[in-house]
């Protein structure tokens, strides 16, 4: 395992005194002392939430990494934990699931498809079945009832395959195949019992969106995304909306935009806190969007959080 020292510690003021809908760095201090994710700035990274707590790692600076942290909101405490359990790697997919993480896919100099499961509890890495898609990089995947839904990304050509993971049996079952156009650097997040999954690139930006219902396996077409057609943004739900933002197009974005399920509608929001970015990261817990990493020309290590 790569030593980053010790664990990094931030303190902060009352978060619950914090003005709504205003980006914040998770430290309120000034810009040059600021505390940031700890180890390599990077892009391409993966990332999860399991009880209460952000784990986030791999992705590419340079070279692939493997290093592992966890993210404590409650305490605003980062932590290293053991090495990803594979090789270093960038463009994999992580989803929280029955109190564990689950990462696999993505590229290191191969395309891969070995499935792994992250105990929080032991800190172990366990190798499990691989994939069911096959060789990819650039999937993306949610949790809806204690199952993973995973799918799409590249292995030359792009693929419009949709998964079931199911941890308690180590199965994957193909479900109904995306209906639009194949793609990487999408997004896809769970609100409300639903994956919503939209954006991207395959040679063409797109800001098509999409409604998945797991109970009835369908996909439905949405109101397109309210921003311009991007590629390596990020997405989280909270609240019961779903929330997207930065990326890239060409130029790169911090514009942030809001999406009810119930009315359809897309709202834009206050600008990202930090600089314009794509390939970043994004995570929900307790109410509060947590965003991070990526690259705006060079990588990035900076760490905001916002209370929609």
């Amino acid at each position: 395992m790569t030593d980053f020292g010790p664990s990094v510690i931030m303190r902060e003021p009352d978060l619950e005194k914090a003005l709504a809908r205003l980006w914040k760095m998770p430290f309120d201090a000034p810009p040059l002392h600021r505390m940031d994710v700890p180890g390599y700035p990077r892009d391409q990274a993966a990332i999860a939430v399991v009880n209460g707590k952000v784990y986030l790692g791999t992705g590419l600076n340079g070279g692939y990494n493997k290093d592992w942290w966890e993210y404590d909101p409650t305490t605003n405490v980062w932590t290293q934990k053991a090495d990803f359990g594979g090789t270093a790697r960038m463009e994999a997919v992580a989803v929280g699931c029955n109190g564990k993480v689950y990462l696999g896919t993505g590229y290191d100099n191969n395309i891969k498809e070995d499935w792994w499961e992250y105990n929080p509890s032991t800190n172990v890495w366990t190798q499990k079945n691989n994939f069911g898609g096959g060789l990819c990089f650039g999937v993306e995947g949610v949790e809806i009832g204690n199952k993973i839904y995973i799918g799409l990304g590249e292995r030359a050509p792009f693929v419009t395959d949709w998964w079931r993971y199911d941890p308690t049996d180590d199965s994957w079952t193909l479900l109904a195949v995306f209906p639009g156009n194949a793609r990487r650097w999408f997004v896809a997040a769970a609100c409300n019992g639903k994956v919503y999954l939209g954006t991207g690139n395959d040679g063409t930006q797109y800001k098509d969106w999409w409604e998945y219902d797991p109970s009835t396996n369908v996909w439905t077409q949405k109101a397109d995304f309210g921003g311009a057609e991007r590629s390596g943004a990020v997405a989280a739900a909270c609240n019961g909306k779903v929330y997207l933002g930065t990326g890239r197009d060409g130029a790169r974005y911090k514009d942030w935009w809001e999406y009810d399920p119930t009315t359809n509608v897309w709202t834009q929001k206050a600008d990202f806190g930090g600089s314009t970015r794509c390939l970043g990261l994004a995570a929900s817990v307790d109410g509060k969007i947590f965003v991070g990493t990526g690259d705006d020309i060079v990588k990035r290590n900076d760490w905001w959080w916002q209370a929609p």
